[in-house]
């Protein structure tokens, strides 16, 4: 289940991210801006569109993905892609029925 933090970060992407990778890398020293632990959901923002995407774990700079959350698709971002934490609605759904709302 997907847990709320406080910590969320924006950033840009270091390298690119391609749309087969599971792991993305922010700008240097970014990456402590985003939570320390995995399951927190990001939005990936670039030339083609957007793709919202489920962290599993960070480490440094380098986060590793779950694409193509919330109905997106996996495709390749460019570096400098705006990255930032969102509550999705697949974060939302995950909420309601931990604590019991169906």
């Amino acid at each position: 289940m997907a847990r709320l933090t406080a910590t969320g970060g924006v950033s840009k992407l270091a390298e690119q991210c391609a749309a087969g990778a599971t792991t993305l890398k922010v700008e240097s020293d970014d990456g402590m801006l985003f939570p320390p632990e995995g399951d927190f959901m990001l939005r990936i923002e670039g030339d083609g569109g957007h793709e919202v995407v489920r962290a599993t774990a960070r480490s440094g700079d380098t986060i590793t993905i779950t694409r193509a959350q919330d109905g997106t698709s996996a495709m390749t971002h460019p570096v400098g892609a705006d990255v930032w934490c969102v509550i999705s609605h697949t974060y939302l759904a995950e909420m309601w029925g931990a604590i019991g709302g169906g």
